[in-house]
């Protein structure tokens, strides 16, 4: 179902996001020496937003599947024409790159949002019980996230490679938990998918 196509990619790519957003200012500063640190913001927002851009993607699949292309041609119109549009009106206003990046990245949420309650319509699939389960996804990423910041800064890591080192160990280990306890249904349909690649 369509529902249960969208709670495991959250579930999968919500906690890689953080890591890779986490990752991206350590990787981006050493590799080139800080001379691309203005990339750094950009790609987090990048990275970040990475969940909302798969929903689209699933979004026009199933469009695809149920042979509604005029609608999904609609869609991808306007899903091109307001991120040029976005991209193009914040570039004139503001001079700081992570604004754009920012931009589109909120026209994607707003677009993979948009596009998966139709479709939840179209097939007749109960939408609030997959808004519960992506809420439940984002609460248990963020919490992950801020008790790993905490750690982090206990084990006096900050700023170095083996802070990132504790960050992403620490997240990655939360994330399971706290998972496995709250959204234990979304965790076990998860590992039987790992399971059969």
């Amino acid at each position: 179902s369509y529902t249960e196509a969208l709670s495991k990619i959250f579930f999968i790519t919500m906690p890689l996001a953080i890591v890779l957003s986490e990752l991206s200012h350590s990787v981006i500063h050493w590799v080139w020496g800080g001379k691309w640190d203005e990339a750094i913001n950009v790609t987090k927002i990048m990275f970040l937003g990475m969940p909302f851009w798969l929903m689209v993607f699933l979004s026009r699949a199933s469009l695809e599947a149920l042979g509604l292309w005029k609608k999904r041609l609609v869609y991808l119109s306007i899903y091109g024409l307001l991120s040029m549009l976005v991209a193009v009106l914040i570039a004139q206003s503001m001079s700081n790159i992570a604004y754009v990046a920012l931009g589109v990245a909120g026209i994607r949420a707003l677009i993979g949002v948009f596009q998966s309650m139709s479709i939840f319509f179209i097939v007749d699939e109960e939408y609030k019980y997959c808004v519960n389960n992506l809420m439940r996804t984002v609460m248990v990423a963020v919490v992950s996230a801020i008790l790993a910041s905490l750690f982090r800064d206990v084990m006096g890591g900050s700023g170095q490679i083996i802070g990132v080192f504790f960050y992403v160990v620490a997240f990655v280990a939360l994330y399971t938990l706290i998972s496995y306890k709250f959204q234990f249904k979304n965790f076990r349909s998860v590992v039987e998918l790992i399971k059969k690649i």
